[in-house]
C-alpha cells in the first residue's frame, strides 16, 4: 500500500531530477567538508560551497514538492552546477557537476504524463 502510493507520487513529479540535484549538494557538502589537507577549501571558498550546494539541494527539493516550478529549479541547479566547477573544488570533482547537469537538464525536460480516463 505504502509502496503503490510512494510510485504514484514519484511518477507525478521529476523524481529523478530531484534526486540527481540533492544528492549534488550533498556530494559537494561531502567534498568540503572531508577533502584531506591541501585540498579543502578552507577560508573564502567554503562558504560559496556550502550556498551552492544548499540551493542545489533545496531546488531539488522544489521539484519533488512543487512541480510546476521544475524549471526555475532546473536552472538553478543548472547555474549552480556550472558555479561549482570554479568555486567548489571543480565541482566536486566533477561529480557534483555532472550530477547537478544531469538533475538541472531532466528537470526542464521532464512533462506530466496526461491521467488515464475521465
Amino acid at each position: 500500500m505504502i509502496r503503490q502510493r510512494f510510485r504514484r507520487w514519484r511518477h507525478t513529479r521529476p523524481f529523478p531530477a530531484g534526486l540527481c540535484s540533492v544528492a549534488a549538494g550533498i556530494e559537494l557538502i561531502a567534498v568540503v567538508g572531508t577533502a584531506p589537507g591541501s585540498l579543502s577549501l578552507s577560508g573564502a571558498g567554503a562558504p560559496e560551497s556550502w550556498i551552492l550546494a544548499t540551493l542545489m539541494i533545496v531546488a531539488g527539493l522544489t521539484m519533488w514538492l512543487d512541480p510546476p516550478r521544475r524549471y526555475y529549479a532546473g536552472a538553478i541547479t543548472l547555474v549552480c552546477g556550472l558555479l561549482s566547477l570554479l568555486l567548489s573544488n571543480l565541482g566536486g570533482y566533477l561529480i557534483g557537476f555532472l550530477l547537478a547537469g544531469l538533475g538541472g537538464s531532466l528537470a526542464l525536460a521532464w512533462t506530466r504524463v496526461p491521467a488515464d480516463g475521465p
